[in-house]
């Protein structure tokens, strides 16, 4: 496969769950280690915030925090990396 020649790949999953259950589990950012490939563990800091463990490119591991900045239940939990101390 040429990138860019106007190819695509398309995959799509059917969680049959219901809304607020799933929502629950994402929540708990501890679980996306489970299904997010790269996520190595996820830990709360704080009440919104939590240290990302991710493994990058070449073994590399990056470690940031990120914290919570609007959530409605069972639809939409925005968030953004806070910046380093040093």
């Amino acid at each position: 496969m040429v990138w860019g020649s106007g190819d695509a790949a398309e995959a799509a999953v059917a969680i049959r769950r219901p809304v607020a259950e799933v929502f629950r589990f994402y929540r708990d950012f501890r679980n996306l280690p489970r299904f997010l490939g790269d996520v190595m563990a996820v830990e709360q800091t704080g009440p919104t915030t939590y240290r990302w463990t991710v493994q990058g490119p070449w073994g590399l591991r990056l470690d940031w925090t990120a914290r919570v900045t609007e959530e409605r239940a069972d639809e939409y939990i925005g968030y953004e990396a806070t910046p380093c101390p040093d």
